[in-house]
């Protein structure tokens, strides 16, 4: 960092900071998922609801891999261990946000109704779609 600071130019960011700036993006992409999935598939369509969301739950891995897949070389992941970690890193943040941040701030649910969506005997498959977030960057690891 000083030899960049020395020759007048910005300090390189970290994997990490790489890493959280491509989760912000695959953030954005669940954004994206979610108005898909309200407007085409509920309203366009006429899926019922948790059909919508079943298809959104492979259309969201789908956005995430190829997000991750496209940014993958910006990160600069060396080892097979900083995956892991980044992995690891994104499955606790990803499961913080969506349950705190997102279901329960913004959406005014109740920790039951929070509970409730991560039941995959009742048909929800959001436990799978933080699992693959989770495992992506390994994944993508291997199949670069």
């Amino acid at each position: 960092m000083a030899r960049a600071a020395q020759q007048g130019r910005p300090p390189a960011l970290t994997v990490a900071r790489r890493a959280s700036l491509v989760w912000l993006a695959m953030l954005g992409s669940a954004f994206v998922n979610g108005a898909l999935r309200e407007v085409v598939l509920m309203k366009t369509l006429a899926l019922p609801e948790s059909r919508a969301q079943r298809v959104s739950a492979f259309t969201g891995i789908v956005l995430f891999t190829a997000c991750v897949r496209g940014l993958w070389s910006y990160m600069r992941v060396r080892s097979l261990a900083t995956a892991v970690k980044i992995g690891a890193v994104w499955f606790v943040a990803t499961g913080l946000t969506e349950a705190f941040a997102i279901n329960m701030y913004l959406g005014g649910q109740s920790w039951e109704q929070v509970v409730a969506s991560y039941d995959v005997s009742k048909g929800k498959l959001w436990p799978l779609v933080l699992a693959w977030i989770g495992v992506l960057p390994v994944f993508v690891w291997y199949t670069q």
